[in-house]
């Protein structure tokens, strides 16, 4: 391309809406697609702002620093992590949740740390807000998704996992319904998310772009059987899980349930697109 052409990016799909950000780039842009929710973790302070809905979230126990970006020192007791306003999901029939992360790895001061959460909305065993499942015990609702897992039988391995669990009586880990790939590169920025299809009764998990696992879902409206007073990113509904370690770059949620197509878009445009 020649110095100073201007350079054209499909966003999302369809052009609905032309909008130029930069005498270099103009953007093409979906309205139909937009998300709710935007956190780009911009500024300084505790303070993680939605861009585009009215949802701001709070950071415990860590700061952002005004590098556009949002890191978690990870440890056993989660003392980092970012709560988000409670029931984002109670009004969506689908959904997708997209995150840009760089992971740390799996281990803290050399000590093994499954299970660590990029986000994890839910509840934990008694449906009171901030209070997670004690001990060993299974939490009640939720979908979250783990960078890497610990494997619970002989014949699991390690994975990325999404999971998603509705009550039950009694509850238990093992009625979850789960999709797994291989764990996040450590060390990379990587594109991650979930796709909550309701229509098709599907979820489906994405890596940099890319569709890497999907499953059925049993319920009509899956979404409405979890019910997220927790809405978290780095911190789990379970509370001998260890914290995310790492850094988010960028954390979005949808209304709807983004298209192959319109994910790989979404990942070719990068973390700070403009929207």
């Amino acid at each position: 391309m020649a110095p100073g052409a201007a350079q054209f990016a499909l966003v999302m799909g369809a052009a609905l809406a032309l909008a130029s950000c930069g005498p270099q780039v103009l953007v093409v842009v979906d309205d139909q697609v937009r998300p709710i929710h935007r956190y780009s973790f911009d500024g300084a302070g505790t303070t993680v702002t939605d861009s585009i809905g009215n949802a701001d979230g709070v950071v415990v126990g860590a700061a952002l620093t005004g590098m556009g970006s949002l890191t978690l020192a990870g440890n056993r007791n989660q003392a980092q992590y970012v709560v988000l306003p409670p029931r984002r999901f109670a009004e969506l029939r689908d959904a997708t949740l997209e995150a840009w992360v760089n992971w740390a790895g799996p281990t803290i001061n050399s000590v093994s740390t499954p299970w660590q959460r990029i986000f994890d909305f839910g509840e934990g065993s008694t449906g009171v807000a901030d209070e997670q499942a004690p001990g060993g015990g299974p939490a009640r609702s939720y979908l979250f998704l783990t960078p890497q897992t610990d494997p619970r039988t002989a014949t699991e391995v390690p994975s990325t996992r999404v999971a998603f669990q509705v009550p039950h009586d009694p509850q238990a880990v093992a009625l979850e319904t789960v999709v797994n790939t291989s764990p996040l590169p450590i060390g990379v920025d990587t594109h991650v998310a979930v796709v909550i299809d309701a229509s098709n009764h599907r979820m489906s998990l994405f890596v940099d772009g890319a569709i890497v696992g999907a499953t059925d879902l049993a319920q009509d409206d899956p979404l409405s059987y979890v019910y997220d007073v927790n809405d978290w990113l780095g911190r789990s509904q379970f509370g001998q899980d260890p914290g995310f370690t790492g850094t988010f770059l960028e954390f979005r949620i949808y209304a709807i349930a983004l298209t192959s197509e319109q994910m790989q878009a979404s990942y070719n445009a990068g973390p700070r697109a403009p929207r």
